[in-house]
């Protein structure tokens, strides 16, 4: 079924956004770091105010050797590795590093990399187009209250791709 011009733009304009946050959630990683802001009150003057509170200085965890570590399966190191391959920060473009990294991270319950799986094979890019794939990776995001997933699952319900075309569905 083709897509008409409204289509088009529905779906544009979540990717845009995903985007957008993306960048902006990196940027602010970046920027602030692991600061935290606190709000502290005052019970004799009723009065509050915000204090940032720099990350406590500790001692380096103990763990498991850098080998063994790189052998174990961390959602968000998976998730960056995908992250970076998709758009070639850093490290060269790849579509395999791509996949394999957002497949990792998603198949630990990753919602953002799941959002991102589903993405791949709602558009076809990196992988063979296929709807069903792609809802299903979107309902995972969902069921973990990733709003954007909610958003590109509704999409799919509204349009009936790879799910049943439900109105009631996509506006839930």
């Amino acid at each position: 079924m083709p897509l008409d011009c409204k289509d088009k733009i529905f779906i544009g304009t979540g990717l845009v956004l995903a985007l957008l946050w993306y960048d902006v959630h990196r940027w602010e990683q970046q920027e602030y770091g692991d600061e935290r802001h606190v709000v502290e009150v005052d019970e004799e003057q009723k009065h509050s105010s915000v204090t940032v509170i720099a990350p406590q200085e500790r001692s380096p965890e103990p763990g498991p050797p850098h080998a063994e570590r790189e052998t174990l399966s961390d959602p968000n190191a998976e998730f960056d590795k995908g992250m970076k391959a998709f758009w070639g920060d850093g490290v060269q473009r790849s579509n395999a590093e791509t996949l394999r990294g957002f497949r990792t991270a998603a198949e630990h319950g990753h919602a953002e990399a799941q959002n991102y799986l589903g993405m791949l094979y709602g558009r076809g890019r990196d992988v063979q187009r296929n709807y069903e794939e792609a809802a299903k990776w979107y309902r995972q995001a969902a069921n973990h209250h990733y709003a954007l997933a909610q958003f590109n699952l509704g999409v799919f319900h509204q349009n009936g791709w790879g799910v049943i075309k439900d109105e009631a569905e996509a506006v839930r």
